[in-house]
């Protein structure tokens, strides 16, 4: 399979990048909007600002909750992370020792056929000097 020119690539991901700032910058201009809507909704039905300033502090005592679990999420990625890195040092290990091991099997195979040669040469020279008629051949 050819590779593309570098241009080509160059302007593939370029365009990936446009289309991701765009879409970013679309969900980031919908939801200010949708929670402005929100906030403005809240406000009317729940008896005018102060009662929704009341409300979202109680929504703020869980903050340091969030934090909290934030860090736990954040420690358990690094140790994951740090999971994968060993299993896969470790599988490299075995495939280096799988390396090793076909090379000596692929020796000893070797081997093998060439005393099985020698083996059927030996036969053959006995069966010519049993009988005479096979030693013209």
């Amino acid at each position: 399979m050819t590779q593309a020119p570098t241009w080509r690539r160059i302007a593939r991901f370029s365009l990936w990048l446009m289309a991701a700032i765009l879409a970013s910058l679309l969900i980031g201009t919908a939801s200010v909007t949708i929670s402005g809507w929100m906030t403005d909704r809240v406000e009317r039905t729940e008896g005018g600002q102060r009662a929704a300033l009341r409300k979202a502090s109680v929504g703020d005592y869980f903050g340091g909750i969030n934090a909290v679990f934030s860090g736990l999420v954040l420690l358990l990625l690094v140790l994951t992370l740090l999971l994968q890195q060993r299993e896969l040092r470790l599988q490299r290990l075995q495939l280096a020792l799988q390396r090793q091991e076909l090379a000596s099997s692929r020796d000893e195979l070797r081997r093998s056929a060439e005393a099985d040669l020698r083996s059927l040469h030996v036969e053959l020279t006995q069966m010519a000097m049993a009988d005479p008629a096979l030693a013209e051949v």
